[in-house]
């Protein structure tokens, strides 16, 4: 173990509690030695009836429930733990396997902290039955008091059971963006992008939007200069779409080239479009990017940035066509439009 580099603040945090613990002990046990028999520390630390004396014949009249109820303990929790790993692996094909791991995972630790509770109830010989009924008393009184604990429950259990969403969906909830990270009996946790986790009650999610029901749509937008060929650019994209498509291993339709989407300020606006999965949208958006780049590149196809320009009326040569060129465009045109008819942009 490399000592030079354990933070010494962490180790001082976790040595000293054991240190002052044991020091107590000491102190305890010595206590006549330490301050003398005569001493009132001492009768009230080690030698009177009232003092810690009676603390350890307290301990010695009820050994037998005490062992007991350490035992069960640890059986509780290591069946726990034990239950949790299985169900852990068992859950695990699927997002439907999983959303209902996380629930039953989050139903095991209540039911083992109230089994936990009553049965060492019973090892201290305490009427589980008089204390059970009295406690049906207590949760009448306070029903009113735990509706929206009641409320939260029964939303998880229609949450899992009719499957709006499950755990590892992206969804948008009152405008926050993440992934599904549990459900749980009382409350789900979604993480965002940037890892933050937001917890919320069940209950109150009233509406929420599933963006991996369906696939999602990328979508992006690339501009040319106004001083090139429509034409000659859009034959450009009909010879190298599908080199995109392999380029971009996480398209799973297209890429489909949409057409002219605006005129801008500074150059003609050209979309694409392509059917992702929701979690890799963003990336697969940023990826057509960098292809259209490096296949506009190739062809010396400009992308412009913001000029002021007064005039331009000379005509460029790469508008010159031929009359095959041009319909071989027009096929394109065409061919696109058919296969992306049923992608809209405002899927996204």
């Amino acid at each position: 173990m490399d000592f030079k580099n354990i933070d010494k603040k962490v180790l001082l945090k976790k040595v000293l509690p054991w240190a002052l613990s044991a020091l107590f002990i000491l102190i305890l046990v010595f206590a006549g030695n330490i301050f003398g028999k005569g001493s009132r520390l001492a009768l009230i630390i080690g030698t009177s009836e009232g003092g810690f004396q009676s603390i350890g014949s307290w301990f010695d009249n009820h050994l037998d429930p005490i062992i007991k109820s350490i035992i069960w303990i640890v059986i509780i929790i290591m069946a726990t733990h034990l239950i949790r790993y299985l169900v852990s692996k068992f859950f695990i094909f699927g997002k439907k396997a999983k959303t209902a791991g996380k629930l039953i995972d989050s139903l095991i630790k209540y039911i083992s902290f109230f089994a936990l509770v009553i049965i060492i109830l019973v090892e201290w010989g305490i009427n589980v039955r008089s204390l059970l009924a009295g406690l049906g008393i207590l949760a009448l009184l306070l029903g009113l008091g735990a509706q929206s604990l009641i409320a939260d429950i029964v939303s998880g259990l229609f949450i899992v059971f009719e499957g709006d969403y499950q755990v590892g969906d992206v969804v948008v909830l009152d405008d926050y963006r993440g992934t599904v990270e549990s459900i749980g009996l009382r409350t789900t946790k979604i993480k965002d992008i940037a890892g933050n986790v937001k917890i919320i009650n069940n209950s109150e999610i009233r509406s929420l939007i599933n963006m991996t029901v369906d696939l999602s749509v990328a979508v992006v937008d690339v501009e040319i200069s106004y001083d090139e060929s429509i034409e000659q650019v859009e034959l450009v994209i009909g010879k190298n779409i599908e080199r995109i498509q392999k380029q971009v291993k996480d398209i799973i339709e297209g890429p489909f080239y949409k057409g002219v989407n605006a005129f801008k300020a500074s150059g003609i606006e050209l979309r694409f479009v392509a059917k992702v999965d929701e979690e890799n949208r963003y990336q697969v958006e940023r990826d057509l990017r960098r292809q259209i780049k490096i296949i506009f590149d190739e062809f010396k196809i400009s992308i412009p940035y913001q000029t002021v320009t007064i005039a331009n009326l000379n005509d460029s040569e790469a508008s010159k066509l031929s009359h095959k060129d041009k319909e071989k465009v027009k096929d394109f045109l065409e061919e696109q439009k058919e296969k992306s008819k049923e992608i809209s942009e405002s899927q996204n």
